[in-house]
């Protein structure tokens, strides 16, 4: 009996050893294996992203030199670029693979490199927005032939497409409207002037809106990206200011100028006092005067805003 329990026992061990050595083992060896080749795979990869930090870094250099020693500001646009490539290196939008932007700030070069970088990229900036809009205030820069603010527009348009649209929103754009405003303003406390006004206004607007047009016309995105062949900035301003699709750059000035001068026309009338009484007793004329002077929107836009004056006849 214990020679039977024994010769079986032996039998299972035999077994036991076949499937140790058949199965067990090699799945053992196999999962090191694969483990080892994972490590050699994130090591490659961290080392081939590596590389390519260094050579961004060596290219943003380059370039901050290159534009630093040359005549005119044509390196700008590919020092923008570079910064855009270091940026979605660092900080991609998208989640890649293998968590390899995990990865890569897991090495304490980028890691410390990323917050110096951040505040590079902000000062760069913050330097085109200056540029952008010391141009621009000055008729003598503001022309659709100058290269260099064509190259600050799409460098600009390059590192955040939304901070240049707000450059010239909130800023060439935005002065030039206020001016026309003040004037306009300026006009309501003797509505006799606002005829010679309305033309002032017309001039000025036409030719900031012909020009803005005609410069952002004249920067092609197909040079920052061959995925956009046949657009320009002005493509870009026009889509992303404009509610009404097919608008123009006037269209725009006007709507956001009638808009703010209906609400001095407001403010006005509030107050009360003679300066109103006068308005409402050449409330007629003022109507005459923005159809004589103005046309098509910006005269509908103007009256719209001097009807306030009329509803209190």
């Amino acid at each position: 009996m214990i020679l039977k329990l024994f010769l079986r026992t032996a039998r299972l061990n035999r077994a036991f050893d076949r499937i140790d050595k058949d199965v067990i083992t090699p799945y053992k060896e196999a999962v090191k294996l694969n483990e080892a080749l994972l490590k050699i795979h994130q090591t490659s990869t961290l080392l081939r992203g590596t590389s390519f930090f260094l050579a961004f870094l060596q290219q943003l250099h380059d370039s901050e030199k290159a534009l630093q020693l040359a005549d005119d500001n044509r390196e700008v646009v590919r020092l923008a670029k570079t910064y855009k490539q270091i940026s979605n290196f660092i900080s991609p939008k998208e989640k890649v693979s293998n968590d390899a932007a995990d990865d890569m700030l897991s090495l304490k070069l980028v890691r410390d490199y990323k917050p110096l970088f951040q505040v590079k990229t902000t000062e760069f900036m913050a330097d085109l927005s200056l540029k952008i809009s010391n141009d621009m205030g000055h008729h003598s820069s503001f022309n659709a032939n100058n290269k260099a603010l064509q190259n600050n527009l799409l460098a600009l348009y390059v590192l955040d497409s939304l901070e240049l649209v707000s450059a010239i929103d909130k800023g060439a754009m935005a002065k030039s409207i206020q001016i026309a405003l003040a004037q306009l303003t300026r006009s309501l406390q003797s509505p006799r002037t606002l005829a010679s006004a309305f033309t002032e206004v017309k001039q000025t607007s036409a030719n900031f809106c012909a020009t803005l047009s005609s410069l952002f016309s004249s920067c092609e995105i197909s040079r920052v990206d061959d995925g956009m062949p046949e657009k320009t900035l002005l493509d870009v301003l026009l889509l992303s200011l404009s509610e009404t699709k097919g608008a123009s750059v006037e269209e725009m000035y006007w709507s956001k100028l009638a808009f703010k001068f209906k609400k001095s026309v407001a403010a006005t009338m509030a107050r009360g006092g003679p300066v109103a009484r006068n308005l409402r007793s050449q409330y007629t004329s003022m109507i005459e005067s923005a159809d004589s002077t103005l046309d098509g929107h910006p005269a509908h836009l103007i009256k719209d805003a001097l009807s306030l004056v009329g509803r209190q006849n």
